[in-house]
Formats: structure tokens, sequence, C-alpha cells
């Protein structure tokens, strides 16, 4: 029983460490974002738009 404790403890601070590091990885995409200029905003929206049409082509394919 304290086996699956202690994995169900390390599991949680695994979850809470990947959800710390997803948020500084936002904040830091966040300001990355803020800096650019109008043009590069919309080239990176255009890109990420047509990754996400060929992720969704794939996905309805299977």
């Amino acid at each position: 029983m304290s086996k699956q404790c202690s994995t169900a403890e390390k599991i949680d601070q695994i979850d809470a460490e990947m959800q710390e590091i997803m948020a500084e990885l936002e904040n830091l995409i966040s300001e990355k974002y803020d800096r650019m200029d109008h043009e590069q905003k919309t080239a990176n929206t255009e890109a990420f738009l047509q990754f996400f049409d060929r992720v969704m082509g794939q996905i309805s394919k299977e």
C-alpha cells in the first residue's frame, strides 16, 4: 500500500512540475508573440493554420 501511495505521490509531483513548465512555456511564447510585428504574427498564424490542417487531415484519414 505504501508503494502505491509513493507512486501516486510521485505522479502528482511530476504532474505539478509539468504544469509549472507548461505555464512557463506559455508565458515565454506570449512574451515572444507580443514582441512580434503584425507581419510576423500573420505569418506565424498562417503557418499554424497550415500545420493544424495537416494534422486534422491525418487524423481524419485514420
